[in-house]
């Protein structure tokens, strides 16, 4: 059950978890894809930037991504199981 569709249960702290959860796994998903994007070679990136520079920003991108989302990766299952 969400938390949206139960009003006692907005306030709980099980719920602030769940939403927590939910969040740590949506902006996992989010910078990967972002991630996948940029070296996607995607030619109107690479013709206004330059495959150099996008390069540059996928690598620093990616270490970024990878300090916030190794934490991540048991919190985000122990969050939402740990809420309502």
């Amino acid at each position: 059950m969400v938390a949206e569709h139960h009003p006692r249960l907005a306030g709980h702290p099980a719920a602030c978890l769940t939403a927590a959860g939910r969040i740590a796994g949506l902006l996992a998903a989010y910078l990967l894809l972002v991630l996948v994007a940029l070296m996607a070679r995607v030619p109107w990136l690479e013709n206004r930037v330059g495959s150099d520079t996008v390069a540059r920003y996928h690598r620093s991108l990616g270490e970024y991504t990878v300090a916030l989302a190794w934490p991540c990766r048991a919190d985000h299952p122990r969050l939402r199981l740990s809420g309502p």
